[in-house]
């Protein structure tokens, strides 16, 4: 599979995470790689992913990022409601701006 220009976020930079990461970067993908880890083993993930030119962040989520992206792929051990409820509130944050900055006519 070509992934040449879409963008992928990779949730949990474990085995199956980082091994999903460098498919989709070999296959031409613009690869986003989180975790809300930063012990050791995550670390040294990191730093092999980094070096293969994938954008890792530790200790947190861009839920940006991960929201933007084309594909976003996650442990198959992590709730998907969580994933979806992460993504679910910052679209509804995105609508609450857009909305305050309407301009209300009162009647």
């Amino acid at each position: 599979m070509e992934l040449n220009g879409v963008t992928v976020a990779v949730i949990g930079i474990g085995a199956s995470g980082s091994a999903a990461a460098r498919l989709a970067a070999e296959q031409g993908g613009d690869v986003y790689v989180s975790d809300s880890r930063t012990d050791e083993a995550a670390t040294a993930h990191g730093a092999l992913l980094g070096d293969a030119g994938i954008s890792v962040e530790l200790g947190r989520h861009d839920i940006e990022r991960i929201a933007g992206a084309d594909i976003v792929e996650f442990n198959p051990k992590r709730d998907p409601q969580e994933i979806t409820a992460m993504v679910a509130v910052k679209i509804l944050k995105e609508v609450a701006a857009r909305m305050i900055e309407l301009p209300i006519e009162l009647t």
